[in-house]
């Protein structure tokens, strides 16, 4: 197994310290023999000091320095610290003309250029602290041991040092300059982006607002036409079955009448040389500088679109939506010829982008509303039926509840008691189906518009106690137990009586269909909200509830709880959706709320009406 070593990365040093080391270290050593050559009398150590410092500390200094965690601090104290060494060189060469020239040269240029103006100001006056309080321990000699060589050497050292000094300034201008054209390239480019980024936003928020194709490729061509120069736009959408190419749609200054010239003639795939044959083809976009050089104008139905629009450049986009290609977007410049980078390419791609998912927008919403029309149609149609078939459902059903009453009655006159409970048999299931009918007409006449309300005056507490006696024998069904309860006096009122005893019934026989050995509330009150007066009718169950997704779809015509609800309690899930309708005629609501295993309570909403 082969072990990968992990790659240490480079340490930065800071200018400060990098630039000026061979410089440093060359002024030292030319500075070193200049000091021993008119050092006095002394000690040998320092003899030794003044090579040490001379010859050895630059190079040690900067090995140290640049194995430091702030180069930058490290190299800026250097310069402080060359002004003590040299003012000491200084005082150990008894001031010196020739060393007392160069030393503060050194100091004051180096100090101020690399460290500023008030750094390098406190770095000399450091120094000349230092040589004034030398002045109390060594005796002057600027003339003493002075001669011609050192004079020509100090010219010679400082004037190396200037022509290095010159130098960085140099090299530190270039590269400012260089820094700012370069930020300023950079600036321009972002603000380039910016509004690349700004106007291809406008055009996704244009894309996501309107379904108006027209105005969308109005909107990108005005971008585009900041990018290069094209006079035509034409969208083709592709014919799967007969693999052809057929124009939808042009943009520009192009007459009705020779748009749908174009418009009859389609462009084959099997014009394999034609740029937008390609576009599908390949799935790629395809630039022709000068048509008049490209083969795939001179063939076929091509070679009369270009007849038609004598185009000088051509660039055409696949319209490409889960990888299949719908058709095709081409701009062309019949006036001038427009010449286009990759970038350029790559940028109106990015528009082109927002041209597919409008044109897939609109075709989406076009097949919706279509679908939705026929379906709406198929409805109504249906509704139409079944309301006009009212009569001719209920007269039959009717005919038979009456004839087998009769029968009933005469079986019993003649006794044949054997008959009865087959009788009685199909009379409930007459009444069952009539029911049926009933419900499904009722909804086919508010879907079709066919219901009528018919308000009549009439009082709220009778019709409350005639609901009570007839819902009892379903109320007792299953062992349940009614509670009315008036919380004020419901009084006259001005609504479709039938309608609204329809809507209580049903919500009470519901509530006694699923509900067992317990009780059903009934709370009946009259309010008044916003200056009208309003019936409010609360039915509440404790029986077996209902979930959230359940509860969602209550109102839905031929929705039940589940299937299992069906199967055990009957009913064809019509009676709520009916009750709902019959109150928003009304100009109403009817509300629902339940939990689970717990039971649910349903709240009528209507205004009583003027009386």
């Amino acid at each position: 197994m082969t072990r990968i070593q992990p790659t240490r990365s480079k340490r930065k040093i800071h200018p400060a310290l990098s630039r000026t080391y061979w410089m440093r270290t060359l002024a030292y050593s030319l500075g070193a023999l200049l000091v021993l050559d008119t050092l006095p009398p002394g000690p040998k150590w320092i003899v030794a000091l003044v090579i040490f410092f001379g010859f050895i500390y630059p190079t040690l200094f900067y090995q140290v320095a640049i194995r430091m965690r702030d180069t930058r601090r490290i190299g800026f104290a250097a310069y402080g610290l060359d002004a003590i060494l040299w003012s000491l060189a200084v005082i150990a060469c008894h001031y010196s003309i020739a060393i007392l020239f160069i030393t503060p040269l050194f100091c004051v240029v180096t100090s101020v250029l690399m460290l500023g103006f008030k750094r390098g100001m406190l770095s000399v006056t450091v120094m000349m602290i230092i040589l004034l309080t030398g002045l109390h321990f060594v005796e002057p000699e600027l003339f003493d041991r002075a001669s011609f060589t050192q004079a020509v050497f100090a010219w010679f050292v400082a004037l190396i040092f200037m022509f290095y000094i010159s130098y960085l300034v140099n090299q530190t201008t270039r590269s400012f300059v260089a820094a700012r054209h370069e930020l300023q390239e950079k600036n321009t480019q972002i603000i380039a982006q910016t509004e690349q980024l700004a106007s291809i936003s406008n055009v996704a928020q244009l894309v996501n607002s309107t379904l108006d194709i027209d105005q969308v490729m109005k909107t990108i061509m005005e971008r585009l036409s900041r990018v290069f120069s094209f006079t035509h736009t034409a969208i083709l959408f592709f014919d799967k079955e007969t693999q052809v190419l057929n124009l939808d749609r042009m943009g520009g200054d192009v007459p009705a009448d020779l748009i749908s010239k174009l418009q009859t003639l389609n462009i084959p795939l099997s014009e394999e040389n034609s740029a937008f044959a390609i576009s599908v083809l390949k799935k790629t976009p395809v630039y022709v500088e000068n048509v008049a050089e490209d083969t795939g104008a001179t063939e076929g139905n091509s070679a009369e679109i270009y007849k038609l629009v004598p185009s000088k450049s051509l660039l055409t986009f696949p319209l490409v939506k889960d990888d299949q290609v719908f058709g095709v977007l081409a701009f062309t410049n019949t006036r001038d010829f427009f010449h286009l980078a990759q970038e350029d390419i790559d940028h109106i791609g990015q528009y082109v982008t927002y041209v597919v998912s409008a044109l897939s927008n609109a075709r989406n919403y076009r097949e919706i509303q279509e679908s939705r029309a026929v379906a709406d149609a198929a409805n109504e149609a249906k509704s139409r039926f079944l309301a006009n078939m009212s009569h001719e459902l209920r007269t039959p059903m009717n005919a038979i509840i009456g004839y087998t009453e009769m029968i009933e009655e005469e079986a019993e006159e003649r006794g044949l008691q054997d008959m009865i409970p087959d009788l009685q048999k199909v009379l409930s299931s007459s009444h069952h189906l009539l029911s049926l009918i009933n419900d499904v007409l009722d909804l086919s006449k508010v879907e079709a518009g066919k219901i009528e309300l018919y308000p009549e005056k009439f009082s709220g507490d009778i019709l409350l106690a005639d609901i009570e006696t007839t819902v009892k024998p379903l109320i007792d069904k299953n062992n349940n137990r009614l509670q009315i309860e008036k919380r004020n006096e419901l009084g006259e009122m001005f609504l479709d009586q039938t309608k609204l005893r329809q809507v209580v019934l049903n919500l009470l026989s519901n509530a006694a269909k699923f509900t067992k050995d317990d009780l059903i509330r009934c709370i009946a009150e009259r309010i008044r909200q916003d200056e009208s007066e309003w019936l409010v009718i609360k039915v509440i169950d404790s029986g077996i509830g209902m979930t959230g997704e359940q509860l969602e779809r209550v109102f839905e015509p031929f929705s039940q709880a589940e299937a299992s609800t069906t199967r055990e309690y009957g009913g064809t899930g019509l009676g709520l959706s009916i009750s709902k309708r019959f109150c928003e005629l009304m100009g109403g609501t009817l509300t629902a709320e339940s939990e689970l295993g717990v039971g649910s309570s349903f709240v009528i909403r209507i205004p009583v009406g003027s009386i």
